[in-house]
């Protein structure tokens, strides 16, 4: 389970789409609105709000990032971006799961249980993380691309196939797995330097 909030197939599924559609709309919040007093012949009255209206947030189209995403795409599955990461064959994209072993697999497939629809999004996943480590956000070298499933849980210091705490060292390594892929020796000793 990803989520504690939600805790059937049914409700993560909906909490996905409601953050895809969010995302898809440049997101929003709520705010209630303020309360208003009236005062009428010697009586104050305060009238509550009825509803809570939406607030579009102003997010930038981040240029760079959409550069950087594109760049990484390049790198680890030769073609473009699909909309929103979401794919038909995510094995043939996922840098996490080409590195695993055939009975890594089996155990990472078994893990999932209930969750495989989050398995066809397919997200760059920042190595360092791009809070801490804000002059590596956008470069392509710090990333990776990653399900959705496997890389909420790495962002988490959960380990991708046994859901148990892991140290800041062993999710690097799982990194090191995954940045060894597609490349030539000078390539992963570039990589290498990152972690």
């Amino acid at each position: 389970m990803i989520n504690e909030k939600c805790k059937t197939e049914f409700k993560q599924t909906e909490c996905y789409n409601k953050y895809q559609k969010k995302q898809e709309s440049g997101g929003y919040m709520y705010q209630r609105p303020q309360k208003q007093i009236k005062q009428t012949q010697n009586k104050i009255k305060v009238t509550k709000p009825l509803k809570r209206t939406a607030i579009k947030k102003k997010f930038k189209i981040d240029e760079e990032y959409e550069n950087f995403r594109r760049e990484v795409w390049q790198r680890d599955a030769k073609c473009d971006p699909p909309k929103n990461g979401i794919v038909k064959d995510w094995r043939k994209f996922c840098t996490f799961w080409i590195c695993l072993t055939q009975q890594e697999r089996l155990k990472f497939l078994e893990s999932v249980n209930g969750n495989e629809w989050m398995l066809n999004t397919i997200q760059v996943a920042h190595i360092k993380p791009k809070g801490a480590h804000a002059d590596l956000k956008y470069d392509p070298n710090n990333a990776v691309l990653c399900n959705f499933y496997a890389h909420s849980l790495l962002d988490t210091h959960k380990d991708p196939i046994t859901k148990l705490d892991i140290t800041k060292e062993q999710r690097e390594e799982w990194f090191k797995r995954m940045l060894n892929i597609h490349k030539t020796e000078k390539e992963k000793e570039e990589l290498l330097r990152w972690i």
